[in-house]
């Protein structure tokens, strides 16, 4: 990770910053102390947007479960419309 303005908030990441599926290897060792809090600062923020991804993949998931199950009941009920009307 590059830390390219340490004495600002860094508070604008994009797309590319954020839930990037990259391996980040720092060596905390050389950091100074305000290199480690916005660092940690980074570390937090990509946590953070993978779970609120995985939350919104779970909540996708049930979605598309409901409508399957809709999409069923809609073609079963379709089919027994036209054998009740073919045997009227």
């Amino acid at each position: 990770m590059e830390i390219k303005n340490q004495t600002s908030k860094i508070t604008d990441y994009n797309k590319e910053d954020v839930l990037s599926d990259k391996l980040i290897v720092v060596n905390v060792k050389d950091m100074k102390r305000k290199e480690l809090e916005l660092f940690a600062d980074r570390m937090r923020i990509d946590r953070n947007s993978f779970l609120l991804r995985q939350e919104k993949f779970k909540e996708l998931e049930n979605r598309i479960s409901e409508l399957e199950t809709e999409l069923y009941f809609c073609n079963r009920n379709r089919q027994l419309e036209k054998i009740v009307g073919s045997n009227d």
